[in-house]
C-alpha cells in the first residue's frame, strides 16, 4: 500500500478496509492485512506498507458485490 501519511498509526497486524474515498469499491468491505512497514525514505513525503490480501488472488475468478 503507497502514499500513507507518515501521521498514519499503522501496525503490523491491522486489518485493511475499503473507503467511500473509493468510486469503485463499496465502503467496509475486508482487503487484507498489514504484513510489514516498509521504512520511510527521506526523498519521500508518504510511507508503505506491504499488505497481504484476504483471499488468494490467483484463485479469485470472480467478484460479486451486493450492495444494500
Amino acid at each position: 500500500m503507497r502514499y500513507l501519511s507518515l501521521q498514519a498509526d499503522i501496525q503490523i497486524g491491522d486489518k485493511v478496509m475499503s473507503s467511500k474515498l473509493s468510486s469503485f469499491i463499496p465502503e467496509g468491505l475486508f482487503i487484507g492485512e498489514v504484513t510489514e512497514i516498509l521504512e520511510h525514505h527521506s526523498d519521500s513525503p508518504t510511507g508503505e506498507c506491504f499488505v497481504r490480501p484476504m483471499v488468494s488472488t490467483s484463485r479469485v475468478e470472480e467478484v460479486l458485490v451486493i450492495k444494500k
